[in-house]
């Protein structure tokens, strides 16, 4: 067999060849991690404070900083649509009874655990001030949402114990339609 390679090939193997084989030279300021499991875990929350009145945050020069809404219940994850509404997904985990202490502690002082809002808010720009005038529940009656994605006529949705998905065309500001499952997920198991 009779094998030719351009110079851009031959060049590409013999580099790629040449990278695997390279000495590994340490990095100054830094160490090797320790094998997984052979140190303790470190749990760190966030501590929610929300966005003060009269305050907002720094920007990069020529920038500025907006609220584009205000007053969700603990969201999860913003998805624009293509004809520019934003839908946010709204959910609390639920606290676990056998919770360590200290983690159990962690999620209250953060706010992370309790009531669950499980819906999708469907904020809208009407006049692209950059500001949401208008508000509307687009689903609720969800399990704990996370991920949403749109595509071919519909609004994926990743529940913490399901993938579904509804018929959904932008601009509708409701969904009343059965969810069609995808697949299920083991809620709750760790």
């Amino acid at each position: 067999m009779n094998l030719r390679l351009s110079g851009a090939a031959t060049l590409a193997l013999f580099s790629a060849g040449a990278l695997a084989q390279a000495p590994q030279k340490p990095i100054p300021g830094l160490t090797e991690t320790a094998p997984p499991y052979a140190t303790e875990s470190v749990v760190n929350h966030p501590v929610t404070i929300g966005w003060p009145d009269g305050r907002r945050p720094t920007a990069p020069r020529g920038w500025e900083v907006v609220k584009f809404a205000g007053g969700l219940d603990y969201p999860r994850q913003a998805l624009l649509l293509p004809n520019g509404d934003v839908l946010v997904s709204e959910a609390r985990t639920l606290p676990k009874l056998d919770a360590e202490p200290e983690v159990a502690r962690g999620q209250a002082l953060s706010k992370t655990t309790g009531y669950s809002a499980n819906r999708i808010t469907l904020l809208r720009d009407a006049d692209r001030d950059g500001i949401a005038e208008q508000r509307f529940v687009l689903r609720d009656d969800l399990n704990q949402p996370f991920g949403m994605q749109y595509a071919n006529g519909r609004l994926y949705v990743a529940n913490t114990d399901a993938v579904v998905s509804f018929p959904y065309q932008p601009g509708a500001t409701s969904i009343t339609a059965a969810p069609r499952t995808h697949a299920t997920l083991p809620a709750g198991v760790q």
